[in-house]
């Protein structure tokens, strides 16, 4: 048995459940590329900064590309028609400069060697989901990876954490959701299963929000602390 596994064992944890942007990943400026390339080939004047994007991160692709537009008034037709090209732009910028945040792969790996399964549950489309997590961690990291498909709810709601447990055959006390913001934790509320809140990620980490977690890591070193 791996040495370090023996505290990760006495947590009451099985599986652990990561959000995607801002949690095991650091995608912004590939999202703010894809939205400014976008929103110049269709001849709007408008451009964002990394921060200003980073607002609108949290909710899917569809909410993230109506907020960026929300200054133009766009008719529901056009709303669709645009995401659709941002769509195509976000695949082609995707991976250019995404990175895992530091130490995060060698601590994911490190879990995997002390028997936890690993998800992913993420709002970003689910082919994009895949695509990234392919591109930067393989395949056989995760157990399963999950994106937003078309009929699907998008977080807050919980159903997909359901389904993992039946799944898995895990009780809810035996998962960890780990995510960076206030849908990630009202995700794990919804699921009823107990919710870590990375700080370095892309919300706005006021003390209310703080107060609704169950753990709060502000680095890996602190993820790293928590589990070996």
């Amino acid at each position: 048995m791996f040495s370090s596994c023996k505290k990760v064992q006495k947590t009451p944890y099985k599986a652990i459940i990561f959000d995607l942007d801002g949690t095991i990943l650091d995608t912004l400026e590939d999202i703010k590329n894809a939205v400014n390339i976008t929103l110049k080939e269709l001849g709007y004047n408008l451009t964002y900064t990394y921060e200003e994007v980073k607002h609108m991160i949290g909710n899917g692709s569809f909410i993230l590309w109506e907020r960026a537009t929300k200054p133009l008034n766009l008719t529901e037709e056009e709303l669709n028609r645009t995401h659709e090209i941002y769509l195509r732009h976000y695949l082609a910028e995707q991976g250019k400069n995404t990175y895992p945040f530091k130490d995060e792969e060698k601590l994911l790996k490190k879990l995997k060697k002390c028997h936890l399964k690993l998800f992913v549950y993420t709002n970003k489309p689910h082919n994009l989901a895949l695509d990234i997590i392919s591109k930067t961690y393989g395949d056989k990291l995760f157990e399963l990876v999950i994106g937003h498909k078309e009929g699907m709810k998008v977080k807050p709601n919980g159903n997909i954490i359901d389904e993992i447990a039946r799944l898995y055959s895990y009780s809810k006390d035996q998962i960890l959701y780990i995510g960076d913001s206030h849908v990630d934790i009202e995700t794990a509320r919804n699921a009823n299963v107990k919710v870590g809140l990375v700080t370095f990620g892309y919300d706005t980490y006021t003390e209310s929000l703080l107060k609704e977690a169950d753990y709060i890591f502000n680095s890996i070193d602190d993820l790293n602390a928590f589990f070996f």
